[in-house]
């Protein structure tokens, strides 16, 4: 998708652009958190334990899975805009 955007937008939209991409990845991820955290504390008594176990896994899993693709884009954001600049 982003190559595709890279040959229509000038170099600092495309940078722009893909910074916007990465915030709005790492809304949708805390919103994920948000209500997996939500769902732990919502959960039934009786199915708590096994409830808890689950969806504390599923918050750990979504907060390194945001947290690395975030660093990767960012890396890779900063290689684009350098060779496009240079």
């Amino acid at each position: 998708m982003l190559k595709g955007l890279r040959i229509f937008l000038s170099p600092k939209l495309y940078v722009n652009t893909s910074l916007f991409l990465v915030q709005f990845h790492i809304y949708a991820y805390l919103i994920a958190v948000q209500e997996q955290i939500n769902l732990i504390f919502n959960s039934k008594p009786h199915k708590w334990q096994h409830t808890t176990l689950k969806n504390s896994r599923r918050v750990f899993t979504n907060f390194f899975r945001a947290h690395f693709f975030i660093k990767a884009f960012r890396i890779r954001v900063t290689i684009n805009s350098e060779a496009l600049y240079s």
